[in-house]
């Protein structure tokens, strides 16, 4: 029978089903639930967070895997993750809109963020990009010495281009370019007298490399 307004029971019936149907759908394609479109406010939206590590000017971060772990700050709440085997980090329960700050990672050498003050906008894709640097490859330092005596005039030089010379207390000192730094510079001493050492450093553990040098035989005639 009709009901006065050109549709029949069972045509409302198909009419609210085609309604209820497409409102399913927009709720799908949306992410909210039917409960959400007819009422009530919609659900946090969660998502997650994966921390992709990459080191600067081509350093390696191997080491980082598996031992070292993202940190970061997000509403008052400190969190931390391991760094996995392809270098990335995931966090869980967080919400898009969030506010990341001191985004870094620990691990027992000094790979440190080069840009620990940025502040992140978590977005629907949950991707951030950390670019961190080992700290202290722009110098190396140290003094050399000969039996228990600073011994001054010895050459220093590093991966055979950044040189200095000892002074009276047998200090030296040399400053690296950035784009010619890395984790382990080779160092060669040198002074006529005496015999050549050729020494492996490691900058980033910022502790001089201190040096003791031997006198040559004197030949005889």
């Amino acid at each position: 029978m009709a009901d006065g307004r050109g549709l029949t029971r069972s045509g409302t019936i198909a009419l609210v089903a085609t309604i209820a149907a497409i409102l399913g759908g927009i709720a799908e394609f949306s992410g909210y639930s039917l409960r959400d479109v007819f009422g009530g406010k919609p659900a946090a939206d969660t998502n997650g967070l994966t921390v992709f590590i990459t080191g600067k000017n081509g350093q390696s971060t191997q080491s980082l895997r598996q031992q070292g772990y993202v940190v970061l700050d997000v509403n008052g709440e400190r969190k931390k993750e391991l760094i996995d085997d392809k270098g990335q980090a995931s966090f869980k329960n967080l919400h898009v809109g969030d506010q990341i700050r001191h985004l870094n990672v620990e691990f027992s050498e000094p790979f440190q963020s080069t840009h620990p003050d940025s502040v992140y906008t978590l977005d629907a894709f949950g991707q951030i990009y950390l670019e961190v640097a080992l700290q202290h490859l722009g110098r190396v330092f140290g003094t050399v010495l000969t039996g228990d005596q600073p011994l001054a005039g010895v050459i220093v030089l590093v991966d055979n281009t950044f040189a200095d010379t000892t002074d009276i207390t047998g200090s030296y000192s040399i400053e690296v370019p950035e784009n010619k730094q890395r984790p382990d510079p080779e160092v060669k001493f040198f002074k006529e007298g005496y015999r050549m050492d050729i020494k492996k450093c490691y900058p980033q553990s910022n502790q001089p490399l201190n040096w003791v040098m031997q006198k040559l035989p004197v030949k005889k005639r």
